[in-house]
């Protein structure tokens, strides 16, 4: 699959069985992940268009995703209004009304005691 697209024209990296893609990250590794709704799915796409699930919170949206400095990703979830942080130390940090990500992250910030990037 060619990325070229100096010609003005987009090439289809992936076609979800979802309605809706409602938010991308770029990995470290230049993987993007996609979250979709209904279904509430975070999607992990490699270059060459293949797709898996990587995270699936049982939420029905995900709204809101973005790579922490550590590598690992967050992800802000619809219905319940809760943020994630997968990877090795995984677990949920907020759960309220769903919120803007920049409020997610604050809070990630004050749960972590500092940077929600990582760097303290």
């Amino acid at each position: 699959m060619s990325s070229d697209t100096s010609d003005g024209q987009g090439t289809l990296l992936y076609d979800a069985a979802e309605l809706d893609i409602t938010a991308l990250a770029v990995a470290r590794d230049g993987a993007l992940y996609a979250g979709s709704s209904p279904d509430g799915k975070v999607y992990r796409i490699t270059a060459d268009g293949h797709a898996e699930v990587f995270f699936d919170p049982g939420d029905k949206y995900i709204w809101s995703l973005a790579i922490l400095n550590d590598g690992s990703l967050a992800v802000g979830t619809g219905d319940s209004g809760v943020l994630v942080e997968t990877g090795d130390d995984a677990g949920e940090f907020v759960d309220g009304a769903a919120q803007p990500l920049a409020v997610l992250l604050s809070e990630l910030r004050r749960l972590r005691g500092g940077d929600a990037r990582g760097d303290g």
